[in-house]
């Protein structure tokens, strides 16, 4: 799997959720993520997008704090709160877009547990 949904940190933060997408399909996939800024708003906020391709995947590393993570297949989306737990543990939530373009998350891993392995094939056919 290439990291490409910025592979790092945002703001500089410490990541202590990564986020992990796996496109099992044939067909691109889009990803976007939106912190809220002050008060709720999209001031100070943050937000950012890639698109995988056919086949791979992405991570993208996260501070503490709540956003929305949105990952639009070629027939399915799928929207995700998701917040980052305290800054001393680790979280990693792994998703996977199946082969017939369904979204599903495949695993979350906390603190020094091992993840699990990730796909190996990418099926069906477009």
């Amino acid at each position: 799997m290439s990291v490409g949904l910025l592979g790092g940190c945002i703001g500089g933060a410490p990541a202590n959720l990564i986020i992990r997408v796996f496109n099992e399909s044939q067909h691109p996939v889009s990803v976007r993520w939106v912190s809220p800024g002050f008060l709720g708003t999209p001031i100070l906020g943050g937000s950012g997008s890639d698109q995988l391709p056919p086949c791979g995947g992405g991570a993208e590393g996260f501070g503490t704090g709540r956003r929305q993570l949105v990952i639009r297949s070629a027939s399915a989306a799928a929207t995700f709160e998701l917040d980052a737990p305290d800054p001393s543990v680790s979280t990693t939530r792994a998703y996977v877009i199946q082969p017939d373009g369904r979204i599903a998350l495949l695993y979350v891993v906390s603190g020094t547990q091992a993840e699990p392995r990730p796909p190996t094939g990418c099926g069906g056919s477009g």
